[in-house]
């Protein structure tokens, strides 16, 4: 009955050093959907097109022509998109759904598929609990199964 106590300690152990692992490592892809996620909301609140230029190419004023914010670890300036076109008229012939596509792809940002935040956490809880699970059931039935090679009891 120790070797069941000690191999279930074990698992616990094991399993939880798993779970922490699982979860630093996909950390940064959980925390970039949460991110799109709420770029997303924001620009659909929005009644302008926003559009992102690196702040290193940026033409015109801070606050009155482009905004400066953190995305993804950049640093980017964000331009309505009256304001952009005024500014970069190289970009005039373009319609507004592939400059939008162009701008994001310039900046790192993907414009496509849309963020699902919560998805990509249920992901990382079902690897995180689930392979845990599978290993114990695994184990208690190669537990069971050993068992009943043992001599019986008087």
């Amino acid at each position: 009955m120790n070797v069941r106590r000690g191999l279930f300690r074990l698992w616990i152990v094991l399993s939880l050093i798993f779970m922490i692992g699982v979860i630093s490592v996909s950390y940064s892809d959980v925390e970039s959907e949460f991110e799109r996620y709420e770029l997303g909301e924001y620009m659909a609140s929005r009644s302008t097109l926003l559009l992102p230029v690196s702040c290193a190419q940026a033409r015109g004023t801070e606050g009155d022509h482009y905004q400066r914010a953190v995305m993804t670890s950049k640093e980017l300036c964000w331009y309505d998109e009256p304001v952009f076109r005024e500014l970069y008229s190289e970009y005039d012939d373009l319609p507004q759904e592939q400059l939008a596509h162009r701008m994001y792809q310039r900046a790192g940002l993907e414009t496509q598929p849309a963020a699902r935040p919560w998805v990509t956490v249920g992901e990382t809880a079902a690897i995180a609990v689930g392979i845990p699970i599978a290993v114990l059931l695994v184990g208690a039935a190669f537990v069971w199964a050993i068992a009943g090679f043992a001599p019986p009891r008087e």
